[in-house]
């Protein structure tokens, strides 16, 4: 999961340096704008066993969209993406010890953007449920090889939704305008199940053993000075 962090921060980032906040201090004085950000994010892990052989897959995907009017003239920002890491090694056995071969570790190598119907995600709620249904191409260190992968999962929120609210502190000194905003953060322990599979081999068939969706809500108003 560490590979994929690095690359949500790129995202974060670029986000940012592209933010109404970033682009009204460009030219000096900042000018008013209204600011609305929602992300969704998804994870699950799997673990299974098959025909001797220990699967272990993990999925990430999220969709990030903002939302901004400065002077009049209205701005849309969206980045989404999927993540996808599979391993597979014989039940029991230590890569490299007693002649045990190496674990095959397939993931993609970038998050590739997806279609706006590939990740349904709404609001976290009790029984809530997400789907994810995209192909990925994915990389295999053991053979040096890609292949694709299809992913039809479906998350269900299992446990009681946690929430927490945040609003923005002023920055120290500052003087040239009033932030009005709120930032609104949900999330809960879910089951995914279905299939991720290259065609012939379901790599989840049992539901996941950890899962999680959470979603996360900014709007944020200035008013400056004159």
């Amino acid at each position: 999961m560490n590979r994929w962090i690095s690359r949500i921060m790129v995202v974060a980032l670029t986000l940012v340096a592209l933010s109404p906040r970033t682009v009204a201090m460009a030219g000096g004085k900042p000018k008013p704008f209204s600011f609305h950000s929602e992300s969704k994010t998804a994870s699950a892990k799997f673990s299974s066993v098959e025909a001797g052989v220990q699967i272990d897959v993990d999925i990430f995907v999220f969709d990030a969209r903002t939302h901004f009017v400065e002077e009049n003239e209205p701005v849309m920002l969206s980045e989404s993406g999927v993540g996808v890491s599979i391993e597979q090694n014989i039940f029991g056995c230590i890569p490299f010890v007693l002649g045990c071969p190496p674990r095959s570790i397939s993931v993609n190598t970038f998050f590739p953007s997806l279609a706006d119907d590939d990740f349904l995600a709404t609001a976290v709620s009790p029984g809530a449920t997400w789907t994810l249904n995209t192909t990925v191409e994915v990389f295999d260190f053991a053979t040096a090889s890609s292949f694709d992968v299809v992913i039809d999962l479906i998350w269900k929120c299992t446990e009681a939704v946690e929430r927490a609210v945040q609003h923005p502190e002023p920055e120290p000194g500052s003087s040239d305008g009033v932030d009005k905003g709120v930032t609104t953060f949900a999330s809960c322990s879910a089951e995914a199940s279905g299939s991720v599979s290259d065609g012939s081999t379901n790599f989840t068939p049992a539901p996941s053993v950890e899962a999680r969706m959470a979603t996360e809500n900014l709007v944020e108003i200035e008013v400056s000075h004159p």
